[in-house]
């Protein structure tokens, strides 16, 4: 069995060789993907991401950089859980509301 952020890594190491020729030529961008495993581990690109975010907003509002990172890394998980529910089981306003 392979550790979950290896796993994390090989993941965007893939979607990383897959995208970035297509980015870097058709659209003159660049891409960087934000892989997350199943387990709740993050992948190394994801990880920078938080820990810049984390700084700026804990410099800008002088919190405590720890705090920072930890309410940042549950309000992803959290996000993702919120929308993985909707998908499976349907959004409650797209259901008919009976009238009375």
């Amino acid at each position: 069995m392979q550790h979950p952020d290896s796993e994390a890594q090989d993941n965007s190491a893939k979607s990383e060789l897959a995208y970035h020729r297509r980015i870097v030529e058709v659209e003159k961008g660049a891409f960087t993907p934000l892989v997350m495993s199943t387990v709740g581990t993050f992948g190394p690109e994801m990880t920078r991401v938080i820990q810049r975010a984390a700084g700026l907003i804990s410099k800008r509002k002088s919190a405590n950089y720890g705090e920072t990172v930890a309410v940042i890394r549950q309000k992803l998980r959290f996000g993702i859980l919120r929308s993985t529910l909707m998908t499976l089981r349907g959004s409650m306003m797209d259901s008919p509301v009976a009238d009375p």
